[in-house]
């Protein structure tokens, strides 16, 4: 049976508190003004020496903006008559901040470290107006709201101060060409740096302006109490260098352009990346000397994702540059996802460094508790993509496009209603474990398929549906646009119907991937040992009282068969005791029909598989028996069946799995039959035919008379594997037995003689067990021989078989 609910999670559910004003974070926002254009270069990287000059290509991407272009768009952005109130309102501030700047400016400072405390006091801002808490009666809380509030526009006009201050033109573009082409590239940088920050600080100022935030303007001055109005954070001394700690290779200059700005201190979605939340952290270098003083660096932590990679990154910076580190799945210096330890009780993250040392990352409540529920869920969508226990990847590709539809009213988590290009796919083939006497075995449990949206989708999200053996696999082509082939999946429990379109890149993966789906996909080590033709094919349930036919199977106008296994496929190369077609894992019978599939898998233990021939009833028909199967797979390509044909088809899978089976063969030919026999079983049918008489010579006991038993219609079957020759005989009308099969040896003695014009041949003292299926045997095993565990020939009497013509090989 399908699960009760399709598995599905989506990013889009996460109420991550970072993302309350809904500040655009993708270049080209349709807010800004008409005579502005929101103009943001690429990310650039910054040179402390000329880069290796490369030939320039002619017919690349075009050229980006010039300095003197993004330097005029920067002008009509601080004309803006929001720049302009801001600056006026915040006057005093500016002053205060020009003392500072005069007073205590790092000597080191340079235009883009100015860019990078910018970016900072505009990512506090930001973050402070994020988390803003819901108004409250008390005056105590409202206090502090209103505290937390003038530090947020205080944090704001730092970072307008200092963009202002910094300029995007100190010399003309031919004195840079002039200087050399890496100068120009770090000038271009600053510019756009400068202007994209210019357009966010404009934005979060209208969003302020329009939510009131900032409506009673404080008299700047005497009223800075409690409110931090410093430019620079200082931050401790250390002896060692601490990218040297994280790394363990000296940090170099913080405007080098080992990581660029909008790398460490992302301000939304670029081209590259996606961003996620940004959050302040304290970052606290662990000592093992308990009585020192903790070493505490305030740190901005900025959750992105690469457009190219499914996996998160934490990117940690500090505001002078020493500090620059990711966490990410995969890195040779950084740390990654398994040096990390959540720590609940402290709010606080530990990263364990190449170096040998521990920091901790110390967040506020809700801050902890969003990034780890932002990791918990991307964590999530990975295990679920990933192999589970029990589980084998079959079959993975990329699908060209996906729609994915249901009519669950469900609000959880849950896979985008939209088409969706380049999910990835990924089918698993889940199955149990049993022991038997030769070990442990496995079985077909059914399948597993997860489809995981791109990575240049930013809500990443994924679908996880099961097929277990009870439910038909329901499927359909469809022809797309542009003679894309497309395939229907259809899936509909009780609680809900759910849909699958996949439009494959080429009609080759959509074979392959329904191939490996209905179970008939040959392995590198698997071939087909069999094919052929069928006249027809039925099952019948042993379900008590009476035998009941499988109709949903046997109107299925089956046409083909074919028998797939892996190993020795040669009956000569069949070692002696050999149980190889018994206990095969690989071992599999399809059967095909216009619309439908079965497929039989004959993952089986010695002496569960029992055949019968056909003795009266014209045709060439094989019977097979087989116990409780729970491993089948039917399925149908039919999207216009009727919902009760679809439902007989679940109960007769159902019944495969309770009771026990006879499926019947219909073959064309007996060289046919012959074929497929001896691919299930094992054996070469060596001979075949009704025979005119059968009779076996029985001794009485305490008295030399024979008595006679004869059967009227009687079927016999030489069967040979290696140096194991078995005589089978299937009887019709015989009241001792419907059946016997023993081994020949090489000791037997074998009579021949003509008698009435017929063809004798007598088993002199033939060793053979009690035949099955007499009056006193009431069960369908009675009629049913096996050919892998003989039963022991307690009789040793002559067996005496007739011929109407020539014996043959006989």
């Amino acid at each position: 049976m399908i699960s009760p609910a399709v598995s599905t999670v989506s990013l889009s559910s996460l109420e991550c508190s970072t993302t309350v004003l809904h500040i655009p974070q993708s270049r080209g926002s349709a807010t800004v003004t008409p005579n502005v254009s929101p103009v943001e270069a690429k990310q650039i990287e910054f040179y402390a020496q000329p880069p290796v000059q490369t030939a320039k290509k002619t017919n690349g991407p075009p050229s980006p903006p010039s300095i003197a272009f993004m330097a005029h768009q920067a002008s009509l952005v601080l004309e803006d008559n929001s720049i302009e109130g801001f600056c006026h309102e915040t006057e005093s501030l500016s002053r205060h901040f020009n003392n500072l700047y005069q007073s205590s400016r790092p000597s080191l400072s340079t235009s883009i470290e100015d860019i990078r405390v910018a970016i900072w006091w505009f990512l506090r801002s930001r973050m402070i107006l994020e988390n803003l808490p819901e108004q409250s009666s008390s005056n105590a809380a409202n206090e502090q709201s209103n505290k937390t509030l003038k530090q947020a526009q205080v944090n704001l006009a730092k970072a307008l101060w200092l963009v202002r201050r910094v300029s995007a033109e100190p010399r003309r573009e031919e004195e840079w060409e002039e200087a050399g082409d890496w100068r120009m590239e770090n000038a271009r940088a600053i510019a756009s740096l400068r202007l994209g920050l210019l357009i966010r600080i404009r934005h979060l100022i209208w969003t302020t302006t329009r939510a009131a935030l900032f409506s009673d303007m404080m008299k700047y001055g005497s009223e800075l109490t409690g409110v931090d109005d410093s430019l620079w954070i200082l931050y401790p001394s250390l002896s060692i260098d601490i990218g040297y700690l994280i790394t363990g290779q000296h940090s170099p200059p913080p405007d080098s352009g080992s990581f660029g700005l909008l790398e460490i201190f992302p301000l939304g979605d670029t081209d590259a990346t996606f961003h996620y939340a940004t959050v302040h952290t304290d970052i606290v270098l662990l000592v093992r000397n308990v009585e020192s003083p903790r070493i505490k660096y305030p740190a901005i932590l900025s959750v992105v994702r690469s457009r190219s990679d499914h996996h998160l990154s934490f990117a940690i910076g500090s505001q002078d540059g020493l500090v620059n580190f990711l966490i990410s799945s995969s890195h040779d210096i950084f740390p990654t996802w398994k040096d990390i330890t959540w720590i609940d009780t402290l709010g606080a993250m530990e990263v364990r460094l190449r170096t040998g040392f521990r920091l901790q990352l110390h967040f506020s409540r809700k801050d902890f508790d969003s990034l780890k529920k932002i990791y918990g869920y991307f964590e999530k969508t990975f295990h679920t993509f990933h192999t589970a226990q029990k589980e084998t990847l079959v079959y993975e590709t990329t699908v060209r496009e996906t729609e994915y539809h249901t009519n669950s009213k469900s609000k959880s988590q849950a896979f985008p209603r939209t088409s969706i290009h380049n999910c990835q796919l990924r089918l698993f083939e889940k199955y149990t474990q049993w022991s038997s006497s030769t070990g442990l075995h496995r079985s077909h449990a059914g399948h597993r398929l997860a489809i995981l949206t791109p990575p240049s989708f930013k809500n990443i999200s994924v679908v996880s549906q099961h097929w277990l053996p009870g439910r038909a696999i329901h499927f359909g082509f469809l022809r797309g646009e542009n003679q894309n082939h497309t395939l229907s999946l259809k899936i509909e429990p009780d609680e809900y119907r759910t849909s699958l379109i996949l439009q494959f890149t080429n009609i080759a993966d959509r074979s392959e991937f329904l191939s490996h789906l209905t179970g008939s996909f040959e392995q590198p080590d698997e071939k087909v040992v069999a094919q052929t033709k069928l006249i027809n094919f039925s099952l019948t349930s042993l379900e008590l009282p009476s035998s009941t036919p499988m109709s949903a199977f046997n109107d299925s106008h089956w046409q083909n068969i074919r028998i797939i296994d892996t190993g020795a496929t040669d009956t000569d190369d069949l070692a002696l005791g050999s149980w190889h077609m018994v206990q095969s894992e690989s071992l599999r019978v399809i059967v095909d029909s216009a619309k439908g599939r079965f497929t039989d898998r004959v993952n089986i233990g010695i002496g569960e598989l029992k055949i019968r021939r056909n003795v009266i009833a014209s045709g060439h028909e094989l019977h097979v028996l087989r116990q409780p199967q729970e491993d089948s797979t039917f399925s149908i390509s039919d999207l216009t069946i009727e919902k009760d044909h679809l439902q007989q088809i679940e109960h007769d899978l159902s019944s495969l799995g309770k009771h026990q089976t006879i499926r019947t063969y219909s073959f064309p030919s007996l060289m046919e039959l012959h074929n497929f026999q001896s691919a299930l079983t094992g054996f070469e049918v060596q001979f075949d035919a009704v025979v005119s008489s059968f009779s076996i010579s029985r001794r009485r006991m305490m008295i030399p008379i024979h008595k006679e038993w004869a059967s009227p219609f009687t079927r016999v079957q030489i069967l040979h594997r290696q140096n194991v020759t078995q005589l089978v005989a299937f009887f019709e009308g015989f009241s001792h037995g419907k059946c016997l099969n023993f081994a020949l040896k090489k000791t037997d003695i074998f009579e021949k003689f003509m008698r009435g014009g017929k063809v004798y041949l007598k088993i002199r003292d033939a060793k053979f067990p009690f035949p099955k299926g007499g009056k006193t045997d009431e069960s369908v095993e009675g009629g049913f021989v096996c050919l892998d565990l003989l039963e022991y020939p307690g009789e040793h009497d002559n067996i005496c078989i007739g011929f109407d013509g020539e014996m043959g090989k006989f």
